[in-house]
């Protein structure tokens, strides 16, 4: 059943387009929620009789779920909001156990949201957001607290030696830029190396 004490609104973020305002969110927190995202987009029913949300699907309508999801985010956040985001590390019975889960994540997955992929020439899939990875941080095992680079050599290589992801992004935009659109890709801002904290 759906959680919704004390919430203001509650609608399906796996419909798109959604129906709030661009530029108008300052951050967002999502907890276990983007390995869930369908992989096959879904038309929010409002936008079948509103001509602003329709044109917006047509925009969306042959994304994965994935750029749809991060492309809506993208367009209701403000220029430089912060997005935390929690996830189930990808190399976990956690990630793989949960039948719902659609998508299982690594650092590198959240690259393809980022100048370093996106424009590339072999990555470019034409999406409609554009975000700075700031950090990635994990659950550290507290017998590997002690020696955090050999934690971060073993990550990769060992199954189940963390359970959860903690990802930071900032939303790039300029400020004067029509939010619906397909930002444009001026520089290339360095991606950090994840890195590991208890």
């Amino acid at each position: 059943f759906p959680v919704t004490i004390g919430a203001d609104q509650v609608i399906d973020i796996f419909q798109y387009p959604w129906e709030w305002n661009a530029n108008t969110v300052d951050e967002v927190y999502a907890s276990h929620i983007i390995e869930h995202i369908p992989r096959i987009p879904i038309i929010n029913p409002k936008a079948l009789n509103n001509v602003v949300l329709r044109a917006r699907w047509e925009e969306l309508r042959d994304y994965d779920g994935w750029y749809c999801f991060f492309g809506e985010l993208w367009r209701v956040c403000k220029p430089n909001a912060k997005v935390k985001i929690v996830a189930p590390f990808g190399l976990t019975y956690g990630a793989f156990q949960d039948p719902t889960h659609t998508r299982f994540l690594v650092p590198q997955s959240f690259a393809y949201l980022t100048a370093e992929m996106v424009g590339g020439e072999d990555f470019d899939y034409n999406i409609p957001c554009l975000y700075r990875t700031d950090t990635v941080q994990f659950d550290v095992p507290t017998e590997m607290q002690h020696d955090l680079e050999k934690f971060g050599e073993d990550l990769p290589h060992i199954w189940n030696l963390t359970r959860n992801m903690y990802v930071e992004l900032t939303v790039l935009k300029d400020e004067a830029a029509n939010s619906s659109n397909r930002p444009e890709i001026t520089r290339t801002p360095k991606v950090p190396k994840g890195h590991c904290v208890s």
